[in-house]
């Protein structure tokens, strides 16, 4: 029941974040401040230092659960990465009701990344089918927003750059993408010109994503003949510990799936008494 639920925010040069980690948290009901106008955006984690010469925040957001509709107001995004930030965003599950409108699940808008988004599971209800996954406005350097390994469902609009997606993505690959009617989902770029999945792909990007069905429990979790299963790229190179496990804290195999969580039997999580070793 807030317009923000998680802020962490300045307008001064001297202001620092590094290293901020957000997790585990249930994050919902922003209905409390819709509003007919645009006097409250709403999000659930906004991110932000609107100095100029402020060094850029990192940040890591992961394992969180989003749900339900951000208002009929002026809705910006579940996540939103604003200017001087970095985000590192996995494992988090949103699932949207659709019933009102949202600039994106991810919203990274001004001077701001590198952006990465790796893991997720993202969840449209037919009514919300056109809103957007991940929005950049523009401002940002070039090839500022890395997009592996999630899931997108009923989701139409996947990514979407106020000005030319393609300088806005540096990579976006493993990806699967199911719409309700089972069609590859479409790309914008300058605000309304929409790209064809086929046209985004002779670009460069998405080369191993799919459109084929991952059929996800009614937890979200991949089941059998899932198109999520073995179709993600390993990033144990990267070093980011809790990524290696999924949002259940279940080790991920050799061969990663893509999502928030791995498919087939659910494993052993880890205790939660060893969160604390994850993420350091």
């Amino acid at each position: 029941d807030h317009g923000w639920h998680i802020s962490m925010g300045a307008d001064l040069a001297t202001s620092t974040a590094s290293g901020v980690q957000i997790y585990n948290n249930d994050i919902s009901d922003w209905l409390n401040w819709q509003y007919p106008s645009a006097t409250y955006h709403t999000d659930g984690i906004i991110l932000f230092n609107n100095d100029n010469a402020a060094a850029v925040g990192t940040y890591s957001l992961y394992n969180n659960y989003f749900h339900g509709s951000l208002g009929a107001g002026s809705a910006t995004g579940y996540i939103a990465c604003g200017q001087k930030t970095s985000c590192t965003i996995f494992n988090n599950l949103m699932v949207d009701d659709g019933s009102a409108s949202c600039a994106g699940y991810f919203w990274f808008y001004a001077w701001g990344g590198p952006h990465l988004v790796y893991n997720n599971t993202l969840v449209a209800s037919p009514k919300s089918a056109y809103r957007i996954a991940v929005t950049t406005d523009g401002a940002n350097a070039a090839g500022k927003t890395t997009v592996k390994n999630n899931i997108f469902i009923n989701i139409t609009t996947a990514l979407h750059s106020y000005t030319t997606l393609a300088n806005d993505i540096a990579a976006s690959d493993s990806n699967v993408f199911r719409t309700t009617s089972g069609a590859a989902p479409a790309m914008a770029t300058n605000d309304s010109t929409f790209i064809t999945f086929a046209a985004w792909q002779s670009q460069g990007f998405d080369a191993n994503s799919t459109k084929a069905d991952p059929n996800l429990s009614a937890a979200y979790v991949p089941q059998s003949g899932s198109s999520a299963a073995g179709h993600a790229e390993n990033l144990t190179r990267l070093g980011i510990t809790p990524l290696t496990f999924d949002k259940a804290y279940v080790v991920r195999s050799l061969v990663w799936d893509a999502g928030a969580y791995r498919s087939g039997a659910p494993g052993t999580p880890v205790p939660p008494t060893n969160l604390s070793t994850l993420v350091r």
